[in-house]
């Protein structure tokens, strides 16, 4: 009877192994060292997010089983983040690292947190959710502020400027705007035009095309996003009614950018790190998976472009 009892436990205990492993525990690698799966899903295949899959798929992976990464979709319909989040979970992952396209895919987040899988946000935070192990990516609101005190020393504290907002109401995009106008208020810099571009480069020129119509004399344009300065850059060359000195200020340091910076048709702008930022978040995913303590959140910096530095950014670093 003993002996039954013993076999009984046993059974249960590796049931109780098995069912973890398949719910999010993380799987034993060599030697008995914990070896979590990890996946990573981005919000779309970009120049900007391929270059943080680019970091990912470079770096060294010793102890971790790696799931891939995945961009699908738009990054405008959350249904195909949904349905690779499920797909993960369903292939075993320990930790997922995403960088989601909105709170619309919290449902599915939840799901998989359920089912003990740990989640890594990059690039775009979900504020107000509680689910997430860590936050990897860039402090919009610092480097809103950089650009604040570029454009405030490159005017002296004086002038006008219009801005180029990006997709309103994403909390990472409205930082970058805040920054500069928390700068600005302390300023002789007025504000005197607000158009959203949705962070497009054809918007970008139809924006540029309205400032120039109804604000030819400003002395800045500041934009929360890159592609619609490129977008300003392409409207200045089919009718250009601004300031020979204008002062044109974005946010990505798209490489394009960069080389526009270069060349003097744009002044500066704010680079990020998509490949430090997506190797982190891999990282850091591994460690939330084999229960290791992870920073809440991981800022992977800001830092102004222009001629002088910016050869280096005609590649994403």
């Amino acid at each position: 009877m003993k002996q039954l009892k013993w076999l009984a436990a046993s059974a249960l205990a590796g049931s109780l192994a098995l069912s973890m492993t398949a719910c999010g525990g993380s799987p034993a690698g060599p030697g008995g060292e914990s070896k979590p799966k990890v996946g990573v899903i981005l919000k779309t295949a970009n120049a900007y997010f391929n270059a943080m899959s680019d970091g990912i798929n470079a770096m060294p992976k010793d102890g971790i089983d790696f799931l891939g990464v995945e961009a699908p979709g738009d990054g405008k319909d959350a249904q195909p983040q949904i349905t690779a989040i499920e797909g993960m979970v369903t292939r075993g992952a320990n930790a997922i690292a995403i960088a989601p396209i909105g709170p619309q895919v919290q449902p599915a987040l939840d799901r998989a947190v359920s089912q003990g899988v740990k989640i890594v946000l990059i690039d775009n935070d979900l504020p107000g959710w509680k689910g997430a192990s860590s936050y990897i990516g860039t402090d919009n609101l610092a480097g809103g502020t950089k650009a604040g005190n570029y454009i405030n020393e490159q005017l002296k504290g004086k002038g006008t400027i219009a801005v180029m907002s990006g997709v309103p109401g994403v909390p990472a995009l409205d930082a970058r705007v805040n920054g500069v106008l928390d700068v600005l208020k302390t300023t002789d810099i007025k504000v005197v035009n607000t158009l959203s571009t949705n962070c497009d480069q054809t918007k970008g020129v139809d924006v540029m095309q309205a400032f120039g119509s109804a604000n030819p004399e400003v002395d800045a344009i500041y934009s929360a996003c890159g592609p619609p300065v490129l977008g300003a850059i392409e409207a200045r060359k089919k009718s250009d009614p601004f300031k020979e000195n204008l002062l044109l200020v974005g946010f990505d340091a798209l490489p394009d950018e960069a080389k526009a910076i270069l060349a003097g048709t744009q002044t500066a702008s704010i680079a990020q790190f998509p490949k430090k930022m997506g190797t982190t978040a891999v990282t850091t995913a591994a460690a939330a998976a084999r229960g290791d303590k992870v920073e809440a959140r991981i800022d992977t910096g800001t830092e102004v472009v222009t001629k002088d530095n910016a050869q280096k950014f005609t590649s994403f670093q």
